[in-house]
């Protein structure tokens, strides 16, 4: 379940920059898991790319020094994320160097985004679909292909009842390729 909370407490501590003037906020997805843990999400709307580039790092060390560190259990600290969210389209040397950055937290860059107000379903709905979301892409060519549900010792049987019997001594491949020669009437061991 994703919930919004208030922003965590000294998270700003020691910041060079001022946020007041920005949307920073803080959600949790309780992952219902054998042992049960919580991701830790920050957002920040960003109104240009200069702003991001500027704010990035010193965000990014102020969640390490003033959360991360107080995490108890070791996989929260791993499940810590910072999402950015732009209106306009980042240059993507700012977008690979945010993103590539692997201290403290995963950093994902959403832009083009196209939105003036970022409300809170927008957002919820944003980190639901980047980050808790599996999208699996079929190939055109392969969903044409029909698909069998038998096992492979079926179809042989279905084919020659008599291959499987002789087959089940065999132990490596060397063995089989012998065989399978012989029973397709290329047997060059004559």
């Amino acid at each position: 379940m994703l919930h919004k909370r208030d922003l965590p407490q000294n998270l700003l501590l020691n910041s060079m920059k001022d946020y007041t003037e920005r949307q920073l906020e803080y959600w949790i997805y309780e992952v219902d898991a054998k042992a049960p843990y919580t991701c830790h999400l920050f957002t920040l709307v960003c109104n240009d790319n200069e702003i991001l580039n500027d704010i990035w790092e010193d965000l990014t060390e102020n969640i390490a020094i003033n959360f991360q560190i107080n995490l108890e259990k070791e996989i929260e600290r791993w499940n810590i994320y910072l999402i950015f969210l732009l209106e306009n389209e980042v240059p993507k040397e700012i977008k690979y160097k945010v993103e590539q950055d692997k201290y403290c937290c995963r950093k994902l860059v959403e832009d083009n985004l196209k939105k003036t107000n970022f409300s809170d379903d927008v957002i919820s709905g944003l980190i639901k679909e980047k980050i808790f979301s599996i999208h699996m892409e079929t190939n055109k060519a392969s969903a044409n292909v029909p698909t069998v549900d038998k096992k492979i010792e079926a179809i042989i049987k279905e084919a020659d009842g008599n291959i499987l019997t002789a087959l089940k001594g065999f132990r490596s491949n060397q063995q089989i390729a012998p065989f399978y020669s012989k029973f397709k009437g290329n047997d060059n061991t004559k």
